[in-house]
């Protein structure tokens, strides 16, 4: 079996032979001061003809080797035998002289023409993909002959909370770009990917997945191989991009993971981007504000506050969410319990340089989606920290040129979500500004440069 896999890897190699022939005779039965019934003519036929039965055979073998499926060769083995055929009858027509004739030789060499060229083609196909002639064809061209010119696009994914790695991710660009050879019905090599299970088993040669390794899988091998070879992977149709050769690279080494949620993974920064570029799907941490949903705001609120000396903005035209501002110094215990109206809507709430005071600020728990508060060039004091501990969103806190103490750096801590905190110029020692960023390693403290 190893020898006729052998011979039938000459087929390549054969094929370019007869055709060189098969080209002279057709060439020689046109030109005007040829012989139709030379000598020299049927030899040509003849070598023509053993070449094209050669490739035929050691084709025939190659095709046995299994690395082919049928619907793939089933023209260009057929078409080939028929063009084999074909020269051996030219060749026995110029050994009759009485039907070696211009007429006859003409159709003859004009069919065997039109073979030469479709099977030639078809396997071409074979060797470098489906549409390898049309393949640097100008775009108007390719449109004409219908050459798949589009890339493979995936539906965008919009909620990534209960996103599984394999099959919201990977599957797809297998669904698009690998299935269709790969299936319960056509299995080539062996190898089924409609199913996590068969995926699983593999080909022929067993798992074609090393786990955690994708240079040694032999499924990543495949598809990152030069497109002129033919162990190729896809073979027909248009290969997978490097976005796409990278996501499933990331999914190999990373177990390959199957059911584990996309929110459990590590990303790379280079996968994130990936993700954005397949999907749409950004798996960056988003503020607090961009995943919260309200109804639409009575505008008359929005007026009233105005009145009041509140500069009131939303966030954005599809954000309902405010960002209020109070910088005067005539604010009082009313006005600011006015906010409560449209407590639920205050993501960002700037005090600053403002006569605020601590008592005053007893209303700051109800604001249950308030992400940025500032409270810089103020008299607060430690007292307006066991308010602001309660708030399980805010992710930015402003304290700068405060009554602060260290008192208020237990409360403090407590915040989870807080990301960033102004502590220049407030009564907070070097030595508290140390510990809060030994205690909390992920918060960054601004404190000024003697504080750094």
């Amino acid at each position: 079996m190893q020898i006729l896999d052998l011979i039938g890897h000459l087929h390549p190699l054969l094929v370019h032979l007869p055709i060189g022939f098969l080209l002279l005779a057709i060439l020689m039965e046109f030109w005007p001061w040829a012989e139709p019934d030379s000598k020299i003519l049927g030899y040509i036929w003849l070598l023509g003809a053993i070449g094209a039965l050669l490739s035929a055979i050691t084709g025939l073998m190659l095709i046995d080797s299994g690395r082919y499926i049928e619907h793939d060769f089933f023209w260009h083995k057929w078409l080939g035998i028929i063009l084999a055929l074909l020269a051996c009858f030219a060749w026995w027509t110029k050994t009759r002289s009485k039907i070696s004739s211009s007429h006859i030789g003409k159709i003859i060499s004009g069919l065997v023409l039109i073979l030469v060229f479709v099977t030639g083609h078809l396997g071409g196909d074979l060797t470098h993909g489906k549409g390898f002639l049309l393949k640097n064809a100008p775009t108007s061209v390719q449109d004409v002959m219908g050459y798949p010119t589009h890339k493979a696009s995936y539906d965008p994914i919009v909620n990534n909370d209960s996103i599984s790695v394999y099959s919201s991710l990977v599957k797809p660009i297998l669904d698009a770009k690998c299935v269709a050879c790969h299936n319960q019905n056509t299995a080539r090599g062996a190898l089924d990917l409609t199913s996590v299970e068969a995926f699983k088993n593999g080909g022929f040669n067993g798992p074609v997945l090393v786990p955690g390794n994708s240079s040694e899988s032999i499924l990543f091998k495949r598809i990152t191989l030069s497109p002129d070879r033919t162990e190729f992977m896809p073979p027909d149709g248009i290969p997978l991009t490097y976005r796409e050769t990278r996501l499933i690279e990331w999914w190999i080494d990373s177990g390959p993971v199957w059911e584990e949620p996309l929110k459990n993974m590590d990303v790379p920064e280079d996968i994130g981007s990936v993700l954005i570029q397949l999907y749409k799907l950004d798996t960056k941490p988003k503020p607090w504000y961009e995943t919260v949903v309200l109804p639409s705001l009575d505008s008359t609120k929005v007026l009233k506050l105005q009145e009041m000396g509140y500069t009131v903005k939303f966030l954005s035209k599809d954000n309902t969410l405010l960002d209020i501002k109070y910088a005067k110094d005539d604010l009082n215990e009313n006005k600011l319990e006015a906010l409560n109206e449209v407590a639920e809507y205050i993501t960002w709430l700037s005090l600053a340089n403002s006569n605020v005071e601590d008592g005053w600020l007893s209303i700051i728990p109800n604001f249950s989606n308030l992400t940025r508060l500032q409270l810089e060039r103020t008299a607060v004091t430690d007292s307006t920290a066991k308010h602001i501990s309660v708030l399980e969103h805010l992710e930015t806190l402003n304290l700068y040129k405060t009554q602060i103490t260290d008192a208020s750096l237990g409360d403090i801590e407590t915040l989870e979500s807080l990301k960033r905190i102004y502590l220049w110029g407030s009564k907070v020692s070097e030595e508290g500004i140390a510990n809060l960023r030994k205690n909390r390693n992920d918060l960054e403290v601004i404190a000024g440069i003697s504080s750094k």
